[in-house]
């Protein structure tokens, strides 16, 4: 029971704390405590939905919730899982294999991680550019 309360005040502040998703902590943490790993992943996505929910309540309460931005955020994420879906249903009854899906999906992460990459340097460069602040001097304190 300590080693368990133990586990949720370690995981809880290492999700708060580094933005980490909960279930990204707490699954291999329940795993090395000897949990099914059935068990850990369920649990896993239980605590997320608990963690999204407060987070849902405290900004509405709080007043900043921007239902325009998530509502946008909503949409684009059931037509990402919808196409996924389908290409996951088509990729396996093309192959059969797993091995081909996992390669879909990495080949998936690696080009939205390399989009989302580029953007972000672009954004930075533009407010590096208004506020009158050379590349190098960033480098310089990096």
């Amino acid at each position: 029971m300590t080693g368990l309360l133990f586990l949720g005040f370690i995981g809880g502040a290492l999700a708060g704390g580094t933005a980490l998703g909960i279930d990204t902590i707490f699954t291999p943490m329940l795993l090395i405590f000897g949990f099914n790993p059935k068990v850990a992943k369920a649990t896993g996505m239980y605590l997320t939905a608990q963690y999204s929910l407060g987070v849902l309540i405290i900004t509405l309460f709080t007043g900043t919730l921007n239902y325009k931005y998530g509502l946008f955020l909503g949409g684009l994420s059931c037509i990402a899982s919808l196409v996924m879906l389908w290409l996951t249903a088509k990729m396996l009854r093309k192959y059969g294999d797993r091995a081909s899906y996992l390669v879909m999906l990495l080949s998936v992460m690696l080009i939205a991680t390399l989009v989302v990459s580029i953007f972000a340097a672009r954004q930075d460069f533009k407010m590096m550019q208004a506020d009158n602040v050379s590349s190098t001097s960033v480098l310089a304190v990096c």
